[in-house]
């Protein structure tokens, strides 16, 4: 299917109707009303996802999405003893972007009943939008280790190339020791300590593999 020119007073056909016209408009639907015989390069807004679409011949590709952030309880775990949030509060909230980009935010705050487990914790990305490997992706966090600190603890958080792409596979702090290290967040002497109402926010940007609509 190709671009036409009609000559004046050239009739439309049912075929030039559905080819040239249907197919070479951006289509309002929902997720549930897609065209059932798309073509490469048609495109769709849906209005129940707020999602600008394009078929690439094999499958609905997200171009834009305009709608809210999305919200997703990650799973916080630790390579030697899982913690579990208690009466803390662990809330994840991601936007799908264009170009294949995810942002994702995710806010902890402890609370009187976590437990803090121990080693080298991790954060679950948002389900089915992994990131892609062969770089590492790193982003930013920020904290305080109690509600009443005014300090606040500076940070990076850090999906690694080797790894497997579906979560943050650590938080490094700046403790600005003797050496100057961004070390591993452990609940110990030499870190961060936080205590009830403590609390920190990761901002990451990274690249998904998942290059279907998420809707």
């Amino acid at each position: 299917m190709g671009f036409k020119t009609w000559a004046v007073g050239e009739l439309w056909r049912a075929a030039d109707v559905n080819a040239y016209l249907a197919k070479q408009v951006i289509a309002v639907v929902t997720s549930s009303t897609r065209p059932s015989s798309p073509v490469e390069g048609q495109m769709i807004y849906e209005t129940d996802t707020q999602t600008l679409l394009i078929y690439t011949g094999t499958i609905w590709e997200t171009l834009v999405y305009h709608g809210d952030f999305k919200t997703y309880t990650p799973t916080w775990t630790a390579d030697t003893t899982n913690p579990s949030i208690g009466n803390g509060t662990l809330i994840g909230r991601y936007r799908r972007l264009p170009g294949r980009m995810v942002w994702v935010r995710i806010s902890w705050a402890r609370g009187s009943t976590t437990n803090m487990g121990s080693g080298t914790y991790s954060f679950d990305l948002p389900a089915n939008l992994p990131a892609e490997t062969g770089t590492r992706w790193i982003g930013t966090v920020v904290g305080a280790e109690d509600s009443g600190d005014v300090r606040s603890r500076h940070g990076v958080a850090l999906i690694l190339a080797g790894g497997s792409g579906d979560k943050i596979d650590r938080i490094r702090w700046d403790i600005s020791d003797t050496d100057g290290d961004l070390d591993n967040w452990t609940d110990s002497v030499a870190e961060p300590v936080f205590e009830d109402g403590g609390f920190l926010t990761i901002n990451m940007l990274y690249e998904t593999t998942y290059v279907e609509s998420d809707a």
